[in-house]
């Protein structure tokens, strides 16, 4: 399997808030999503959705370290019901993007912060 990095920097405005996107459309699955931390404020939210579709890929709050998560979506079938293996428990997958870039928004990052994340797709 062929898979790529790219790359995420922000700096916070002055009420803590930023929006960043990749440089380069991503093609393929969304295997894993590395955040670096770096002076951001504990607590920080960051939500990655694609720039164009508005897909959401992952959303997490009170981010107060480095981190590596692997999002994964709920699986729907043609009428939009999950799929589940057994009734209960839920079938997921990874979420896919096809020629966009992804849209990284943080908020409660505090006052000129910065940190990185790395989009692995493939």
């Amino acid at each position: 399997m062929h898979a790529e990095s790219h790359a995420i920097s922000f700096t916070t405005n002055t009420s803590g808030a930023a929006t960043a996107y990749t440089s380069t459309d991503v093609n393929g699955r969304i295997l894993q999503i590395q955040y670096v931390k770096t002076d951001v404020d504990n607590g920080s939210t960051i939500t990655l959705t694609g720039a164009t579709t508005g897909v959401p890929i992952f959303a997490i709050t009170s981010m107060n370290a480095s981190a590596t998560h692997q999002p994964r979506r709920a699986a729907t079938d043609a009428a939009g019901a999950a799929i589940t293996y057994d009734g209960t428990n839920a079938v997921h997958e990874c979420v896919v993007l096809a020629g966009e870039r992804v849209k990284c928004v943080v908020s409660s990052g505090g006052s000129a912060k910065s940190g990185a994340l790395a989009i692995i797709a493939g």
